[in-house]
């Protein structure tokens, strides 16, 4: 590459959590190409922290819509056509292809296919197990209904270079895109610092953790309900809360507990990760909720500290978690598991488990990254 070239990426909101540790080590790579990039997008949650070793620059958009989540990302997409020929490449960071620019060379990372949410029967694919679209309000309906005459606009175009967070993610891309040839498109998995997580202490507690946002989807309130089967153990859970939502859902869990005069189950929120890491090397087991799950930076960040992981069997988790008798289908079968752990040759597993995790380092994600970008031409 003679000069650095001009890159932007885009993400409808720039928030905390796991797209943005792909974002920001998306632009470390770019950085060490001498680019430093312009991210767009039309809102910046508070709880996004810059990293100030990278180098970019943040455009927000004037926000058209309040609410309205789906129809942001697809206008998000739509306006990159007005400043495509600014750039040499853009980086879609926003799932989904409708109405992207078709005259310029773009990297679309999927973390999961936003088509895929609307097409589904599913209300959520977090809860297959809740209601379908069918069951819902005429108003709720049609909403949908419309989003999926929207979403049937989408089309499949060879400027687009595809890379999936994982298969599953892949699989679901493929469905949503059935004109994409399915060797061209590749998985990287998200960047886990498998290292600093790691530590391989002998002696464990006998204390269940678990960690992700307060959120109905992350099912806290199931792992309660889990715990509640084994006064025997801790459960030690650790959750960010960063808005409303968040808020009134760990307010149910407290009431839950409190009404049930629950003694086994302890909240951590909004901890440092410092204190994270140290709570997941000293816990036996991690337990993960969260249904379909395209990926689980978290479940990999527990394995890596020496935790037995206990998940559900679906989504990326299954990449991560080799092992069905570590994998359940609902919450009797999550308690049936547990139960049956003991009889399982654990130290085995454990070493297979963090050999199987070493594909997701870091280091494994700027590298295969840094290829996909000198594919193109421009570098």
């Amino acid at each position: 590459m003679t000069e650095p070239q001009k890159v932007a990426v885009f993400q409808n909101t720039i928030t905390g959590g796991g797209r943005i540790r792909v974002v920001n080590e998306m632009i470390a790579v770019l950085n060490e190409l001498g680019i430093a990039p312009d991210i767009y997008t039309f809102r910046v949650n508070p709880s996004f922290k810059k990293d100030k070793r990278l180098r970019f620059s943040i455009k927000k958009l004037p926000q058209f819509l309040r609410g309205f989540y789906e129809l942001k990302i697809v206008l998000l997409n739509y306006l990159m056509r007005s400043r495509s020929a600014d750039y040499d490449l853009l980086i879609n960071s926003n799932n989904s292809l409708l109405f992207l620019p078709r005259d310029i060379s773009i990297l679309t990372y999927i973390y999961f296919p936003r088509e895929m949410r609307i097409l589904t029967d599913y209300v959520s694919l977090a809860f297959p197990d809740r209601k379908l679209v069918q069951e819902k309000s005429f108003t709720y309906r049609f909403y949908r209904n419309s989003l999926r005459k929207l979403y049937s606009l989408r089309k499949y175009t060879a400027n687009n270079t595809i890379v999936a967070d994982s298969g599953f993610t892949k699989s679901m891309f493929l469905q949503a895109y059935p004109d994409c040839p399915a060797d061209s498109v590749t998985v990287i998995y998200p960047p886990v610092d498998v290292k600093r997580w790691g530590n391989s202490a002998p002696q464990r507690r006998e204390e269940v953790t678990t960690l992700g946002r307060f959120n109905p989807e992350k099912r806290q309130l199931e792992q309660i309900k889990i715990a509640e089967e084994f006064p025997e153990l801790r459960f030690n859970i650790i959750g960010f809360i960063g808005d409303r939502e968040s808020r009134r859902y760990f307010g149910l869990c407290q009431q839950y507990v409190a009404e049930k005069n629950i003694k086994n189950v302890r909240f951590f929120h909004n901890l440092p990760q410092e204190k994270t890491m140290e709570m997941l090397h000293s816990a036996k087991y991690f337990m993960h909720n969260l249904r379909n799950e395209p990926f689980g930076l978290s479940t990999v960040e527990a394995v890596a500290a020496g935790c037995i992981p206990i998940v559900p069997n679906s989504g990326g988790q299954v990449e991560i978690v080799p092992f069905a008798e570590l994998r359940f289908k609902n919450k009797e079968d999550a308690v049936a598991k547990l139960k049956g752990i003991e009889g399982l040759n654990m130290e085995k597993m454990k070493r297979d488990l963090v050999r199987n995790i070493a594909k997701f380092d870091s280091s494994y994600f700027r590298r295969n990254f840094k290829k996909m970008l000198l594919k193109f031409s421009t570098f």
